[in-house]
Order: structure tokens, then C-alpha cells, then sequence
């Protein structure tokens, strides 16, 4: 049996939400509640997250961002929405359209006037899990993958002959990703690269392991898992290295003022 939740008033419409054990359905109507607009039905997939299967809108209401709206409306309610994998022609224009070609999560875009700590530390109080299960990055580019070009690309890992857990990273070393913590991002301060337009967050997979480091050597993980990089002290700053892709993205936020100026009036 589904549960339902009515919305009244969210930016212009009214909502309808219904959920099972198997996945959400959303409906928008206009601020009556007669004209149905739009919607959308998602089934949860094997980590919670939701899957699209359906986005239907009204003809007489394209063009109007009604069904982004329905999407954002369950972002904003914590849950987190993934590109299918079997989207058709309509469905990948429409993600392309709102979220670019790369993105395989439906994430927020921040607006002036917001910022992604305030996004972030409003999720982190519903976030499954523990925080240490978590990491932030930021990035000039809508790109989060492994680049011997970028800052910091390479770096020794603790079996390398030239690591060294006091120093900064040489461009050497292993192909790998750098992160903050999430408790480190929350405590604030001056973060490198925080200036970047684009902010990433990302969640260590059930069956990857990051090894907390000092002057000890590598060693084995634990039971069931995989070693994907180190967690070591970068200028007193603890920063996970990440030496293989062992994280799922949570979400991703692109901050519109850092890269466009506001036109004079």
C-alpha cells in the first residue's frame, strides 16, 4: 500500500507523492489542484537511490520545467536520483538538457544568494551511514575522473620509495584523487581549490577500505574489502587519496557565480 504526501505550494504547483517498498511516484497539478501538469514514477534501486521509469507532462505545459521541478522537488527531500541506464531518446534529452551529458546524478545547482556548505551541512544530518563514510572535492571542470594533468594527479603511495608522509605531493607517483574528509569540509577553514565553480560529494563503497597512514607501511585490508587509496595528514589537514575509484557520487553542485560575473545594470 503507497503512502501519500500532498504539497500545496512549491513554486506554483501543487504535488502529490506517493511511496512504496518498490519506488516513488510524483504528480504536479496546478495551484487548484485540478490540472495535472505532469509526472513521474522512480523505482528504487539496489543502494535506494532512484531509478527514472516514467516522465510524462502535460504538451500544453512544455517548455516550463515542470518536470525538473518534480525532480528537484525529491532532491530537496533527500533522496538521490541517478541517470538510467536504459533511458530513452526523450528521457536522455531531458537529463542532458538539465544536467549535461556527463552527469550521472541529479544534482542541485546552486543559485546566487546560496552556497554548497549550506546544501551540504542541511544533508548531512540525513545522510545514511557515518560521516566518515564521506569526502568533498572541488574541480574547475564538470568532471570528476583520474588525470595525470591535474594538480596534485600523481602521488606515491606508501610503498613508493620517495613517499613521504610530511611532505607535499611530487608530480609522481600513482594516478589518484584527492578529497576532504567530510568532517574536515564541515569545520570550515581555507580549503584548497575551494574556489572552483564545481563541488563534489562522494560516498566510500561498502567493499572499499582507506588506509589511515603515518611512518607505517602498506597494509592488507580488511576482510571483504579492497584498498583504494590512503588517509593521511597533508599540512596537519587529514585528506583522503583515493589511488582507484572506490566511491559512488552523491551529489554534485555547480556554483553559477564563481565562473559568470553579474551583468551591470
Amino acid at each position: 500500500m503507497r503512502a501519500s504526501e500532498f504539497v500545496p505550494d512549491y513554486e506554483g504547483m501543487s504535488l502529490k507523492i506517493s511511496r512504496d517498498k518498490d519506488g516513488v511516484a510524483i504528480r504536479a497539478y496546478g495551484a487548484d489542484g485540478a490540472r495535472e501538469l505532469g509526472m513521474a514514477e522512480f523505482f528504487f534501486d539496489e543502494q535506494g537511490r532512484l531509478d527514472p521509469q516514467t516522465v510524462w507532462v502535460n504538451e500544453r505545459y512544455h517548455g516550463q520545467g515542470i518536470a525538473a521541478a518534480m525532480y528537484d522537488y525529491l532532491k530537496s527531500q533527500g533522496y538521490t536520483i541517478v541517470r538510467s541506464w536504459d533511458q530513452t531518446d526523450a528521457g536522455r534529452g531531458f537529463w542532458d538538457k538539465h544536467r549535461g551529458p556527463e552527469a550521472t546524478v541529479w544534482e542541485t545547482r546552486i543559485s546566487e544568494g546560496q552556497d554548497a556548505r549550506t546544501e551540504i551541512e542541511n544533508m548531512a544530518t540525513i545522510l545514511p551511514g557515518s560521516p566518515d563514510e564521506y569526502f568533498v572535492r572541488f574541480t574547475d571542470q564538470d568532471k570528476l575522473g583520474f588525470s595525470a594533468r591535474q594538480h596534485f594527479g600523481r602521488t606515491p603511495d606508501i610503498d613508493d620509495p620517495g613517499y613521504d608522509p610530511l611532505a607535499l605531493p611530487r608530480p609522481s607517483g600513482r594516478p589518484a584523487l584527492w578529497f576532504y574528509p567530510l568532517r574536515t569540509y564541515l569545520r570550515g577553514g581555507d580549503l584548497f581549490a575551494s574556489q572552483h565553480p564545481y563541488t563534489w560529494l562522494v560516498r566510500l563503497r561498502p567493499d572499499a577500505w582507506l588506509q589511515r597512514v603515518g611512518h607505517e607501511g602498506k597494509t592488507d585490508a580488511p576482510q571483504g574489502k579492497t584498498r583504494v587509496g590512503m588517509i593521511r595528514q597533508d599540512q596537519g589537514v587529514p585528506m583522503a587519496i583515493f589511488f582507484r575509484p572506490g566511491f559512488d557520487v552523491v551529489d554534485r553542485w555547480y556554483d553559477y557565480s564563481k565562473t559568470h560575473s553579474r551583468r551591470k545594470q
